[in-house]
């Protein structure tokens, strides 16, 4: 789903419940009338107030019956001010997904912005409709779906888990590039939607090869992937489920903790074309940490957090709930405060805005779990700073200032170890020392490039010395950066083009944690440049010498040592090589 202003501003707006329409009564007549209304309205919570300066013409009555959960969130919020803002120079009043057509229905002129005392905030988009002006809803268009496939008709059964069968159920069919999304117990999105008839049967037109179904309503949700997408299938609609949990750290109550819940992608597979995407399931622990999530589907699911100070969301919990389950869950950490300060290197004028450093602790632990206890933090001015809830175990520091998309500035990657407290306090802080802001490395053509000595997959010894003379394209990679794997076409096109001049070779340096990933991928791709392996992107130092903080980075490096080009990417790389080549 594409945004309109904002993500969060169209699920915001989706999930307006059903209102009095303010026609012929006395709209606002100017934006500043509408803002006025809304700020008043806002302040003293009055909820009818605020919904009756939305504009509902047009909008689904399906969609006026979903429940009102971020209305009332943004109700309970302290409003610190309200604004008119001009909208941004991208902002699109329309978005496609699949056949659906998803717009706003007012002539946007604006947004609201709302800042909240907690340090974060929401923008609305406003507008004019005849000679009044609303807050903006958003409203579906269903659009032509270009067909391909078979065509081929098969018959899908709809039925409860004890074999009845669901007549007068609406199911969305829909194929990867249009994935519908699940906001609580309705979807939105998808190719076409089909509705079953008395024996809780429809047809399905195979219009495409990569087909799949989904269904939700009141009585719940089913799902039938392309695997099982054959004839006299049979989808079952399982009961929602719930979750009611209460959320500790160090056994003392965590209250107002944002949570929200999504589909476990590392369960499923981010290249499972056939998921829906979870919105809308947001919440909040209360004063005694109590959450709960209703309408949950029976899926592989993660809990995600917002974090306190900079306000991302990332992983926190996995949870399966099963059909009809109400699942109960205590999430009890040992987290601790962190505390820390920046230090300036000699290198840099003592004046330097450290604000603008962002930071981060980066957990030594694999895969998501590393991702639960990675915390980020800013800094101040002073270049002090703390990190929330860090739970014992071995971090790295992480941190840069950015200009014009490049680093200028990092925080050296130090090693922290966070240790246990037995104790039962609410907190204990830990002061970690001091960490120094060091220069960055950014590589220039005419800079010389650094020399190397690493090991190729075939454990051989390889130098970027033992080039010289020659015309050198040196790539950084891993197999599990998409983005690398996506420039495959474009490395092997230049291979394929210069790879016999003697005067030119390619060197490709892997980052992958062992060496069978990058064998395989270069055996099974018929690979033939050198392939070298740095292995632990945390611990290599290539990377460092060579400013590398995100792949794929690829560099040309001239006969005489001196770069070239760097960040070629696409077209560019076999262009700068036969441009190169050409002088």
């Amino acid at each position: 789903m594409k945004s309109i202003l904002a993500i969060v501003c169209l699920n915001f707006l989706i999930g307006i419940p059903s209102v009095p329409s303010v026609f012929g009564k006395d709209a606002p007549t100017s934006a500043s009338q509408l803002l006025q209304e809304f700020e008043t309205a806002l302040k003293a919570k009055d909820k009818d107030a605020v919904l009756a300066l939305f504009n509902q013409e047009g909008v689904l009555a399906r969609d006026k019956s979903l429940p009102n959960q971020m209305i009332e969130d943004l109700l309970t919020r302290e409003v610190k001010s309200v604004k008119l803002s001009p909208l941004p120079t991208n902002f699109s009043s329309s978005a496609e997904q699949g056949n659906i057509r998803y717009r706003l229905n007012v002539q946007a002129v604006g947004s609201i912005d709302i800042a909240f005392t907690d340090g974060f905030g929401t923008a609305m988009p406003y507008g004019k409709k005849g000679e009044a002006y609303y807050i903006a809803s958003i409203i579906e268009e269903r659009i032509a779906a270009v067909e391909a496939g078979t065509n081929q008709l098969i018959t899908i059964r709809v039925q409860t888990p004890d074999g009845k069968p669901q007549p007068n159920v609406i199911v969305v069919c829909a194929s990867p590039k249009t994935i519908p999304m699940l906001h609580f117990k309705t979807l939105y999105g998808g190719n076409a939607e089909f509705r079953t008839g008395d024996q809780g049967r429809f047809d399905l037109p195979l219009t495409d090869t990569n087909l799949f179904l989904v269904a939700a309503n009141d009585q719940g949700f089913g799902w039938l992937p392309n695997c099982d997408l054959t004839n006299q299938a049979v989808m079952v609609m399982q009961p929602w489920g719930r979750i009611v949990g209460v959320r500790k750290n160090r056994n003392h109550i965590i209250a107002d903790e944002p949570l929200k819940l999504s589909e476990d992608r590392d369960y499923y597979g981010y290249d499972m074309p056939d998921l829906i995407q979870i919105s809308g399931h947001e919440t909040r622990t209360d004063k005694q940490g109590r959450f709960m999530f209703e309408s949950v589907p029976p899926l592989k699911l993660v809990i995600d957090r917002q974090e306190k100070q900079r306000g991302y969301w990332g992983y926190f919990w996995s949870v399966e709930v099963k059909p009809g389950e109400a699942k109960k869950l205590e999430i009890n950490t040992r987290g601790r405060t962190v505390l820390g300060r920046v230090g300036v290197g000699s290198e840099w004028d003592t004046n330097i805005d450290l604000s603008s450093c962002s930071g981060a602790l980066i957990s030594d632990m694999k895969d998501r779990e590393s991702s639960r206890r990675s915390v980020g933090f800013p800094i101040s001015t002073n270049g002090s700073f703390h990190a929330d809830g860090v739970e014992p175990g071995d971090y790295k520091i992480s941190g840069d200032i950015r200009c014009d998309n490049k680093r200028v500035a990092l925080l050296d990657p130090i090693s922290v170890h966070v240790p246990d407290d037995t104790s039962d306090a609410a907190d204990v802080p830990f002061d970690m020392g001091t960490v120094i802001l060091k220069a960055a490395v950014n590589l220039k053509p005419g800079d010389t490039a650094p020399d190397f000595a690493v090991r190729t997959l075939a454990d051989q010894p390889l130098k970027l010395s033992d080039f010289r003379g020659k015309y050198v394209l040196l790539d950084f990679w891993a197999t599990w950066c998409e983005p690398c794997v996506a420039e495959t076409p474009n490395m092997k096109a230049t291979f394929d083009a210069f790879g016999r001049d003697e005067r030119f070779v390619m060197i490709s340096l892997s980052l992958d944690s062992g060496l069978a990933g990058p064998k395989k991928f270069v055996r099974t791709h018929g690979i033939m440049w050198t392939q070298g392996f740095l292995g632990d992107w945390s611990k290599d130092k290539t990377t460092q010498i060579y400013g590398v903080y995100g792949i794929p980075a690829i560099f040309l490096i001239g006969p005489d040592g001196k770069v070239l080009a760097t960040d070629l990417r696409g077209s560019k790389i076999k262009e700068a090589v036969a441009a190169a080549l050409a002088r």
